[in-house]
Order: C-alpha cells, then structure tokens, then sequence
C-alpha cells in the first residue's frame, strides 16, 4: 500500500445556526493514508473528549470478538442465527428459508457475511459506549437508529452516537457498493476508522491522482478546506469521527440532502436525537 499524507490545509469561516450542530455529516473520508500503526495526528490534543486511535480500538476489539464467536459455530449453527436474525423482518417461510439456508454457502453475499457486518456494528456501538462511562465522558445519544444519508451522489446508512458543539461520532456505511464526492467542511477535520470491507480514495490534483486503499484497522483524515473522491466496496463500514464547528457541516449533511430526497424520517432522526445531545454536550 502506498503510503502519502496530504498536509495541505486552509481554514475559511461560515456561521450557522444552533440548530446546525444536530448535524449528522456525511462521511468526509480519505485525504491521509496514515497506517492503523501510524501515531495519529490528534491523539495529544486534550481540547477533545475523543481520538482516532482510542475508536479505532473499540471497533478491532468488536471485530475480534464477533470472529472468535462466529468461528466457533458449524453451518447447521449459522444457519439457525441466521433464523433468528431473519425471523424478526417480514419475510415470508419461502424467503426466510432461502436466506438462511445461503448461510451454508460462501456465495457472493452470504448471510454469515451481512450477520458479521451487523454484529461488529453492534459491539462497536457498545465498546463506545463503555468508553464513555469508563472515562466519565459526555452523554452519548439516547436510543439511536439507522438512517439514511445522500451526501456527494453516495447513498448509505448512518447512526448518530455522539454530537457535541466540537465533535461526532457515528457508524456509517453501505450494503452495496457506492461512490461519490467527500464533501469539503471548512469548520472541521474528519478521521474514518474501516471497520469492514475496503474503500479507495483520490484527490483531483496530479500528486493525489492515485488511489489510495483503506482496509479495516485503517485511519483516514480529511483536514478541513480538503475533498476527495472515494468509492466503497459492498458491506464496508466505518466510525466517522469529526472535530471543529460540527455547525458548519449541517447544510451539507442534513439539509442538502433532504432538499433532494425528501426523507423525512431520516431528517428528523438526526435533528431530534443529535439536538438532544448537541444540548446536554453544550457545556462540556
């Protein structure tokens, strides 16, 4: 893997409302190849409640975890998880046999493989949230769900956990493969830690022409005033950290988007539960 850090950074300055900080951004990704390895850039600044790489640890210790268990169960033991999973979605006997029976085979899309993805999404959740209690951090958000999220062509999920007036966190990612434009944040920098599958990254300038690849344990930057292009394979997830003025990201991650799609739901998920939090983080 090619290693290449991007340094260029410029700061411009935009004003929002309060509101803007129940933001849920869309993933700005891909703009510092640092390896999972590599000190990360922020880990000495004490002016934050988080780092990269202490996130990056909860999601491997999840992917470790939820391997050791999976590995540990023969077909016939797939099968019946799948069952269970499966049985509380509204698939008929015909579909939920198809489903969980294609836990037996490594095919394309395995059910063992989207069991897997699900899982690590849910320890990781959880890993973060002990986080939190062990180090008396700040609140995180109260009962969060899945969302949709369309920012810069990429259609994908997103779970708010933490919003705060200087950083996010959430869980983002894709079933099937995406592709699209980072976005550019002026207010803040903004590390994705691969928890699954693979994503490619390229800048437009003939120095960040090639693209760079992230596999899980992986670390990405994109430093305010930067964008990248970036694609993601199928079932690819990451913790999307963000530092700064979250309220300067607000238009490009919730209101653009709803402008297009017009999902309502999703709006108000991100407004309702990431406000709550924005309101008791105000202080911290």
């Amino acid at each position: 893997m090619l290693l290449t850090t991007f340094r260029k950074t410029r700061t411009q300055t935009a004003i929002l409302t309060l509101l803007a900080t129940s933001v849920a951004t869309a993933p700005a990704v891909f703009a510092d190849n640092r390896p999972s390895t590599a000190p990360a850039i922020e880990e000495l600044d004490k002016a934050y409640l988080f780092n990269a790489s202490q996130l990056n640890r909860a999601g491997q210790e999840a992917t470790t975890h939820v391997d050791r268990e999976l590995n540990q169960l023969d077909s016939q033991g797939i099968e019946d998880l799948a069952r269970t999973v499966l049985g509380e979605t509204a698939l008929s006997d015909q579909e939920l046999d198809w489903h969980a029976s294609s836990a037996r085979q490594d095919n394309t899309f395995g059910v063992k493989e989207v069991l897997r993805t699900e899982q690590i999404l849910s320890e990781t959740e959880g890993n973060i949230r002990a986080l939190t209690t062990r180090l008396d951090k700040s609140p995180m958000v109260e009962n969060p769900q899945w969302v949709w999220n369309s920012v810069g062509g990429v259609k994908a999920r997103i779970k708010i956990l933490y919003c705060s007036p200087r950083e996010y966190i959430a869980l983002f990612g894709t079933q099937l493969p995406q592709e699209g434009f980072s976005g550019l944040y002026s207010g803040m920098d903004v590390w994705d830690i691969i928890l699954t599958g693979a994503m490619y990254s390229n800048g437009s300038s003939s120095k960040q022409a090639f693209p760079l690849l992230y596999k899980p344990g992986n670390i990405s930057l994109l430093k305010r005033g930067q964008s990248r292009y970036y694609n993601m394979d199928r079932l690819t997830y990451m913790i999307d950290y963000g530092r700064g003025s979250i309220s300067k990201a607000f238009w490009q991650g919730v209101v653009a988007p709803y402008l297009v799609n017009q999902d309502t739901q999703s709006l108000m998920e991100q407004l309702k539960k990431c406000g709550a939090s924005y309101i008791k983080n105000f202080f911290e």
